[in-house]
């Protein structure tokens, strides 16, 4: 279960970046 919580922040932490980038 804490490996698969892990794998959604990571992957949402990507998309947040992706968005930032998109943004500036």
């Amino acid at each position: 279960i804490l490996d698969s919580i892990a794998g959604v922040k990571e992957k949402v932490e990507a998309i947040n970046i992706e968005e930032e980038s998109k943004i500036q």
